[in-house]
C-alpha cells in the first residue's frame, strides 16, 4: 500500500510540475515503477540523513572532518542523483514543442518560458532545485498522511462509518469522489487532520546546526 500511495503522489506531482506521467505501479510511463522506487529511496535516505541522530558531526562539529558514519559521502552521492533526475525532468520538458508546452500549463513549462526572457534569473539550476524540492516535499508527506489516515480510520470503526455514510449520501455510489465534492464532505475532510494529529509521522523539527556560520 505504501508504494502504491507514493506512486500516486509522485504521479500527481509530476503532472503538475512537468505535465508527464513518470510512473505507475504496473511499470507504465517514463522510467516505470523502478524509477519511482529509486526516487522513494532517495527521499527516505535524504530525510534519514537530515536527522541529527544519523550524523554525529551535527552534534559534535569536530567529528565532521572524520565523517564517521559516512553521512557526508552519502549526502554528496544523493546530491548527484538528485541533480541527474532533476536535469532529466527539465530536459524532457525542453524537448517538447511550444505548442505542447502551451497546451498544458505546467510549472516547468512556465519557468522555461520565463527563462527565455530572463536567463540569468531563471537558470536551469534554479528550476531543477525548485522542481526537486516540490517533489520531495509533496510525495513522501502526502503518501504518509494518506497511509496514516487510512490506518487510523480502520482502527476507529465509528469514524469510518460516519465518513462512509456521508460520502454515500452526498456523493453517491455511481462515481468516485471528485475535488468539487470536498466542500460537501465536512466529516470526511475533518477526519484526516484530526486523526493525523494523534500521531507523529516523523521528526518534529529539522536538526539544529551547532556550528557557527
Amino acid at each position: 500500500m505504501k508504494s502504491r500511495l507514493f506512486d500516486l503522489a509522485l504521479n500527481v506531482m509530476m503532472r503538475m510540475i512537468a505535465g508527464r506521467k513518470y510512473t505507475f505501479s504496473q511499470g507504465e510511463g517514463v522510467g516505470g515503477s523502478e524509477a519511482a522506487k529509486r526516487f522513494r529511496l532517495m527521499v527516505e535516505e535524504t530525510f534519514l540523513l537530515l536527522d541529527s541522530t544519523s550524523n554525529l558531526g551535527d552534534s559534535l562539529p569536530m567529528l565532521r572532518w572524520f565523517d564517521i558514519r559516512g553521512a557526508e559521502k552519502r549526502m554528496r552521492k544523493l546530491l548527484n542523483e538528485r541533480e541527474e533526475l532533476s536535469q532529466k525532468i527539465v530536459d524532457d520538458k525542453r524537448r517538447e514543442s511550444e505548442e505542447e508546452i502551451k497546451k498544458e500549463q505546467t510549472m516547468i513549462g512556465d519557468l522555461l518560458e520565463s527563462q527565455k526572457q530572463d536567463p540569468d534569473l531563471y537558470t536551469d539550476e534554479t528550476i531543477e532545485a525548485l522542481a526537486f524540492s516540490l517533489l520531495a516535499g509533496g510525495t513522501d508527506t502526502t503518501s504518509n498522511t494518506i497511509e496514516w489516515t487510512m490506518s487510523l480510520l480502520l482502527n476507529n470503526p465509528e469514524a469510518l462509518r460516519k465518513a462512509a455514510t456521508e460520502i454515500d449520501a452526498r456523493v453517491g455510489t455511481d462515481h468516485l469522489v471528485e475535488e468539487s465534492d470536498i466542500a460537501n464532505l465536512p466529516i470526511s475532510t475533518a477526519s484526516s487532520p484530526r486523526l493525523s494529529a494523534s500521531t507523529r509521522e516523523g521528526p518534529s523539527s529539522s536538526p539544529t546546526n551547532l556550528r557557527r556560520s
